[in-house]
């Protein structure tokens, strides 16, 4: 009898052991898995964001499809033939958008067709992880938490430059010159730059309005933008570009891994137009929208 006694306490201590290890196992890997609800703070969010890019950016076999739209909101100025001018020149009406989507075949981290081309390059923030976010710049817009996935919103609040800043560090990206020095680009709006490619943004906006050819200190074949009728001319006096709050939501897995990045900008051109004598205080305000898609099969 009291052998049994003994064996009996023998394996009630095993089975407490064996339930203690799993436990604490257990405590570790949930604490690992940086797991976040709905109670959790922006810079726990953005944690588990800024994890999830970083796995993705070091995955080494997927898809990815990035689809690119940019649209015209609005032109408004006092002068309706100010606003008919620019939308000439800019070739958008209020309104319109237009749309790409380049697709990538990642095979141990280079893209199938272009060998330059890597995950880390190609999913924002271009060559570079988010570190050292502000988070009194961010807002949580949502965040929604089962077993197998996460969905999660939060805003990157506005940030403004003046014009002339804006062009002097984007020139070399709209010359097509490869920029190595990315601190001019990323004064511009520094706690955007954590999270997206602004000098992307910024010279697809400029590209677009044509601003380059209407700022004061081009050439004076450049410095005049002329109307479809060829009979007035724009320039630019002084502006500043406004980058709003900028809404990146996203989708991951239990793994931490992204499975969809919806990243909206919003640009505002505030600026003084000048038509013959007349300076004419203008607003024009662009929305650029990132999508990425990832495909893991």
């Amino acid at each position: 009898m009291k052998k049994v006694l003994i064996a009996a306490v023998a394996v009630l201590f095993a089975a407490a052991s064996v339930f203690g290890v799993v436990t604490f196992k257990n405590k570790v890997l949930d604490k690992n898995r940086l797991k976040i609800n709905e109670k959790s703070s922006v810079s726990e969010i953005v944690a588990f964001y800024n994890n999830s890019v970083k796995n993705c950016k070091n995955y080494k076999d997927f898809g990815l499809d990035v689809k690119t739209s940019v649209k015209l909101d609005e032109i408004n100025s006092e002068s309706m033939i100010l606003n008919e001018m620019l939308s000439s020149i800019m070739g958008y009406k209020v309104g319109d958008s237009r749309e790409e989507t380049r697709s990538f075949s990642f095979k141990n981290g280079v893209d199938a067709k272009d060998s330059e081309k890597t995950p880390l390059s190609v999913i924002q923030p271009a060559n570079a992880y988010v570190e050292n976010f502000n988070a009194s710049s961010l807002a949580l817009k949502s965040v929604l938490c089962d077993d197998e996935s996460t969905s999660l919103s939060f805003e990157i609040k506005n940030e403004s430059a003046d014009l002339d800043s804006v062009l002097a560090a984007i020139n070399p990206i709209i010359k097509g010159q490869t920029v190595s020095d990315h601190s001019q680009i990323a004064a511009l709006a520094p706690n955007h730059s954590k999270f997206i490619d602004v000098g992307d943004i910024m010279s697809t906006v400029v590209d677009m309005l044509g601003i380059s050819n209407m700022v004061n200190g081009s050439d004076n074949q450049n410095k005049d933008s002329v109307s479809n009728s060829g009979s007035k001319s724009v320039s630019i006096v002084d502006g500043k570009c406004i980058i709003g709050s900028t809404e990146i939501s996203a989708v991951a897995d239990s793994n931490e891994v992204l499975h969809s990045v919806a990243i909206s900008v919003p640009v505002e051109l505030k600026a003084g137009f000048k038509l013959v004598n007349n300076i004419i205080e203008t607003s024009i305000q662009i929305t650029v929208v990132q999508t990425y898609y990832f495909n893991y099969s």
